[in-house]
């Protein structure tokens, strides 16, 4: 009896021993809150610890107590100490780190980030090819970045549930890593790329939930990997991308819920690449596009909710590709478009909701485009037409009397 009450006494020390043990190895492993390191140094001595799982957010960078930026920078080279991360509960912000060159395969481990990922102003960094086992993050965010060149990691991760933005990367050449995305949830942003030529990397991607904004990349000239994306959840935005001649590429997308802004992309000649859009539920903005001679795009469209603005297409001579168009929601201003001719392309516009304005197209002699609008048709504002070189009244126009 007392030999088995011994037994009992020497397991249950046994079993104290290994679940002490075990709840210091948990310890170890975890870090509660969020973790902010400043240094090198900082970063060596979190290495130490082998830490697995921060419940919380990692800050590298000039970041205050409570995890805000400041105007100065760090001595931190390497994140080697980052090495052991399997995930990280909050935010990653690598910020304002001059002395790194690469974010690379240190932070292979890491494998859930779950609220974003922020790399802003480390100055000398050039390549980016860590995150290679990263399986689900929600926003990657990648700002001001001016030596990068090439970003190569992410490569298993498939979606994004909220933002891609790449923003103000001058030399960024290669999206290599981000080939395997199929869907982002929010909006996808690249702002002031200007080494990007083509978007390659995207061919896989179907599904953006949000925006597609494209804007300043100067040297951008294709579409072509947008060729899979068949789903927009809200607006398009291709603005300023000054060496873009067509938008091929975006023929497979058949509705936008919310805008198009066509504006200021200076050699744009064609834009038939948006064929397949049937309805659009915002505004249409076709402006300062000034070597589009012809509105070749858009032969599918027959509803906008929205409004319809062709303005300041200095080269456009006609409206001919929305034939198919009969409801506007809200206005129609077609202005200051310098060689426009007329209006065919309008012919089967029944509805607008709101303002029909023709203004200042100093070469518009031929409005007979709109003479069944005029004769059938429902305009629920006003109708304001002047300063072309034709301009007839409404009654004319319905007479017969709608070109010179």
């Amino acid at each position: 009896m007392i030999f088995y009450k011994k037994n009992i006494l020497i397991c249950l020390l046994i079993s104290l021993f290994f679940f002490n043990c075990e709840r210091e190895h948990n310890t170890v492993k975890t870090i509660e809150g969020d973790v902010i390191l400043t240094s090198q140094s900082e970063i060596n001595e979190f290495g130490k610890h082998n830490y697995i799982r921060v419940k919380g957010s990692v800050f590298i960078g000039p970041f205050d107590k409570e995890g805000d930026l400041l105007q100065s920078e760090t001595d931190i080279t390497n994140l080697d100490g980052l090495s052991n991360l399997d995930s990280i509960d909050g935010e990653l912000h690598i910020c304002r780190n001059n002395k790194l060159l690469n974010v690379d395969e240190c932070l292979n481990n890491l494998t859930i980030v779950q609220q974003g990922i922020v790399i802003f102003e480390n100055t000398n960094l050039r390549s980016m090819n860590g995150f290679n086992n990263l399986i689900y993050v929600t926003n990657i965010n990648i700002i001001n970045q001016n030596k990068l060149v090439e970003i190569i990691g992410f490569s298993n991760l498939t979606e994004l549930d909220g933002n891609l933005v790449l923003s103000n990367i001058q030399f960024l050449e290669n999206l290599d890593g981000l080939t395997n995305l199929t869907k982002i949830g929010g909006r996808l942003e690249i702002n002031y790329c200007d080494a990007l030529t083509s978007l390659p990397a995207f061919l896989n991607l179907t599904n953006i939930g949000y925006d597609l904004n494209l804007e300043m990349n100067s040297n951008l000239q294709s579409l072509e990997g947008f060729s899979n994306l068949t789903i927009l959840g809200n607006s398009l935005g291709i603005r300023r991308n000054n060496k873009l001649k067509n938008i091929d590429g975006l023929g497979n997308i058949i509705k936008i819920p919310g805008q198009i802004w066509l504006e200021g992309n200076t050699e744009l000649t064609d834009i038939g690449g948006i064929r397949n859009l049937s309805v659009l539920g915002g505004t249409l903005w076709l402006e300062n596009n000034n070597s589009l001679t012809h509105f070749n795009g858009f032969s599918n469209l027959d509803t906008v909710w929205g409004s319809v603005r062709i303005e300041y297409n200095n080269a456009l001579l006609d409206v001919d590709s929305l034939i198919n168009l009969s409801y506007i929601g809200e206005s129609l201003m077609i202005g200051v478009n310098e060689k426009i001719q007329n209006v065919d392309g309008l012919r089967n516009v029944a509805y607008v909701g709101k303002n029909l304005e023709l203004q200042y197209n100093a070469e518009l002699t031929n409005l007979c485009g709109l003479r069944s609008f005029f004769t059938n048709g429902t305009l629920g504002g006003y109708c304001s037409m002047g300063s072309n070189k034709y301009n007839p009244a409404v009654n004319d126009i319905i007479d017969g009397n709608c070109s010179q």
